[in-house]
């Protein structure tokens, strides 16, 4: 699968070539470099959200500041991943919070996150043969339920630099700050979310308290667990798939556990949006913004 946080020169020049000829009028090419990126956008969004018809509002509110704005992008002044995914960051960093932060939020207070799941009766549910699937759905919301307890430009670090492997380069060019910076808030974030998962969680030390089966009840009954939870076929990727293994300055071994974790969520496949896509470009609005003919 592409990846546009690797450093392949051909992968830069198919960017431009593609550009260039949606400039020029080709819708093909539109459509083909959207397609391109729309998976990292998405998967960004989800991770950032934990809710997949948020996060594919997102991805086509983003796609549409893309096709919009390409017009502007100047090859000269920077790469297109750093301008493209520099749109991504500002956009899920400004939008509103989402239904999921907002009910995190209101479970917990500041970094209470570990009491809370201490206070969880473990009610046997691993037992139960049948229960396996929601115990993995829970482990995964929990997961991200922990990305959600930090500041969106933390989040959005620790996804980009911890789970995607993105350098402090290229993360210091998207995000419009220092590459020192860059890697003080992945550090930062790294330590949060590792202080949780060293003292609290059973998937690094099977003697910590919190269980993924202790969450499968309270996550349904907060609504965070989808009603088929536990029924939908796996066809994801896992992120560790689509990114290269890099563990930069992880010398902790939990803290090298906890980033396995996060690439062992999956890497979804976007919604279908090749019709979206078509209709869009088709439209007189569109024409107009890309000055197709």
């Amino acid at each position: 699968m592409f990846n546009p946080f690797t450093e392949k020169h051909d992968a830069t020049h198919q960017d431009q070539d593609l550009i260039k000829e949606a400039l020029a009028g080709g819708s093909a090419a539109l459509e083909n470099l959207i397609l391109r990126h729309q998976a990292w956008i998405y998967n960004i969004a989800l991770a950032m959200t934990g809710d997949a018809p948020e996060a594919e509002d997102i991805t086509q509110e983003i796609l549409i500041k893309m096709i919009t704005s390409l017009a502007t992008y100047d090859k000269t002044k920077a790469a297109f991943r750093t301008w493209l995914y520099r749109i991504v960051a500002n956009h899920v960093i400004s939008r509103k919070r989402c239904r999921k932060e907002v009910a995190i939020s209101s479970l917990v207070r500041g970094e209470a996150y570990h009491e809370y799941v201490e206070n969880i009766a473990d009610d046997g549910a691993h037992c139960m043969p049948e229960n396996k699937a929601l115990t993995r759905e829970a482990r995964n919301i929990c997961l991200t339920a922990m990305l959600l307890c930090l500041d969106k430009r933390q989040r959005l670090v620790f996804i980009l630099g911890a789970v995607f492997g993105v350098n402090d380069a290229q993360g210091g060019e998207i995000l419009d700050i220092s590459r020192d910076n860059f890697r003080k808030i992945l550090s930062r974030s790294r330590g949060k979310l590792s202080n949780f998962f060293t003292k609290t969680c059973s998937l690094i030390d099977e003697k910590n308290p919190c269980t993924c089966s202790r969450w499968v009840v309270p996550m349904q009954g907060m609504n965070l667990m989808a009603q088929d939870a536990g029924k939908r076929p796996i066809a994801f990727k896992r992120i560790a798939e689509v990114v290269e293994d890099r563990t930069r300055g992880l010398n902790d071994m939990y803290e090298r556990e906890m980033v396995a974790l996060y690439r062992e969520l999956p890497f979804a496949e976007p919604p279908d949006m090749v019709s979206w896509i078509k209709r869009a470009i088709a439209s007189e609005q569109f024409k107009g913004f890309m000055d197709l003919p």
